[in-house]
């Protein structure tokens, strides 16, 4: 009805639901890999400053240029292959409060980039987030998980599905169907997947979050992430 071409529409949908379930697979799997980390390996790429209680609540607890130095810190000597921090949009509220976020043009001057502390942000609300808690919950405070990225830190590589695009209609309904199929690998470089709990042939998003089927096989340094753990 807008005058757009309906093809390049449903084209541009099919596209940003992939692109969901991409993200999806990605944070379901550092989530396992963190909690894997915390569990086995001293939680040397994380670091967590939140306060459990809303009193708790402190400067200290949020994310700051310290708190970010800590984190780039368990990098070791690979600091410097920090490229990206990706945010939750509270957390991203708090730093343009503290006027922390430079912008920039890139070189065309079309578009602006945002850069923290140099590095890129990426703001996106399904990152991990506990809320706050009532009185039944003694109080909590809200605590939100912060990534930094190193180039490649995660690989992707797609495969061909049998039928990867097909339609149908139901007739009665009056509804005409599309279907696509995607066969792909997203994986944390420098930790291996044991599939230690998975009852089919690939994992669901949830058991990607199972701590137990992740394990680090890369020295430190050459897993080029880590999770910063704040109050906002």
């Amino acid at each position: 009805l807008s005058g757009d071409d309906p093809m390049a529409r449903i084209g541009d949908l099919v596209a940003d639901y992939w692109a969901r379930r991409f993200q999806a697979v990605g944070l379901q799997s550092l989530v396992g890999v963190f909690l894997d980390n915390v569990a086995n390996d001293s939680g040397d790429m994380s670091v967590d400053v939140s306060g459990t209680l809303n009193s708790d609540v402190a400067a200290a607890t949020r994310l700051s240029g310290d708190v970010f130095v800590d984190g780039q810190a368990t990098f070791g000597d690979a600091l410097r292959r920090v490229e990206g921090i990706a945010v939750h949009s509270a957390v991203y509220a708090n730093m343009k409060k503290n006027d922390n976020i430079s912008f920039e043009r890139e070189s065309l001057g079309t578009a602006e980039i945002e850069t923290y502390r140099g590095i890129r942000i990426i703001v996106d609300d399904s990152l991990p987030f506990t809320p706050a808690g009532g009185a039944s919950a003694g109080d909590s405070a809200p605590s939100y998980t912060s990534y930094l990225f190193g180039s490649g830190a995660l690989g992707m590589g797609q495969g061909s599905a049998p039928m990867p695009t097909e339609t149908d209609r139901d007739s009665l309904a009056g509804d005409d169907i599309l279907i696509t199929r995607n066969h792909f690998v997203m994986h944390p470089r420098g930790v291996a997947f044991q599939s230690a709990s998975v009852a089919d042939a690939a994992p669901t998003n949830a058991e990607l979050a199972i701590p137990s089927n992740w394990s680090r096989v890369y020295e430190r340094k050459n897993v080029r992430m880590a999770q910063i753990i704040t109050n906002g």
